[in-house]
């Protein structure tokens, strides 16, 4: 969620569901490029919904996607 977000300060905030303890993670300058472009609505708005609703419906389909993706790119091109 936006709420986690915090580009000014520099990091992602988010609690974690085992431990419950908050854990931080740092915006490097392209991601925080890449959230700058996104469009905000609200606070509690999903930072990627569409993505969020592929992880809701198939929670190992992303890193299934992701190897593919890697298997057949180089590495200059970004999955």
């Amino acid at each position: 969620k936006w709420a986690e977000v915090d580009l000014e300060g520099g990091w992602i905030r988010r609690r974690a569901s085992k431990t419950g303890r908050i854990v931080g993670v740092p915006i490097l300058p392209e991601l925080r490029r890449f959230l700058a472009a996104l469009p905000r609505q609200a606070v509690e708005e999903l930072v990627l919904p569409a993505h969020a609703a592929m992880y809701a419906r198939n929670p190992t389909g992303i890193t299934a996607r992701w190897k593919a993706c890697r298997a057949e790119s180089t590495p200059a091109v970004n999955c």
